[in-house]
């Protein structure tokens, strides 16, 4: 853990992706901490896609030593996890990644997310169906809430 660019204890992957990012043009927008080391951190910038680019938003998300990352597109509304993007895009089943993979996503297929929204104005309500059938699967509890 470190205390670089993003502060908070923040892993090395997550401060590379935070690098990676601003070297590509991405600027923060917003940096909030809180009282028990939480941190979120949202950068937006350029992201290269079939027909020149188009804004995305990268939220880094630190709660209690557990640290994700969410990305949203112009034209979104809630900022996705990853693991959906990745089953999407891939056309597989959701599964968990860790935040290595997580970065290595972000790096590698930031173009294919930006082409996917291009080509699929309404992938965010896939995207989300997506989440919460996972979530529903992995916590049973949450169907007596619906």
């Amino acid at each position: 853990m470190t205390s670089g660019a993003i502060g908070g204890n923040s892993p090395p992957e997550i401060e590379d992706l935070f690098r990676f990012l601003t070297m590509a043009g991405f600027v923060k927008r917003s940096d909030r901490r809180g009282g028990m080391g939480g941190v979120l951190v949202i950068l937006e910038g350029p992201a290269p896609g079939a027909e020149g680019p188009h804004t995305a938003w990268v939220e880094m998300l630190g709660d209690r030593g557990t640290w994700s990352v969410r990305l949203r597109m112009a034209g979104m509304s809630e900022f996705i996890h990853l693991m959906a993007w990745q089953a999407k895009l891939d056309g597989t089943p959701i599964r968990e990644m860790n935040i290595a993979e997580q970065v290595e996503f972000v790096k590698a297929r930031l173009q294919d997310v930006a082409t996917a929204v291009r080509n699929d104005p309404a992938i965010e309500t896939a995207l989300v169906q997506l989440g919460s059938q996972f979530m529903r699967q992995k916590y049973p509890w949450i169907n007596k809430f619906r």
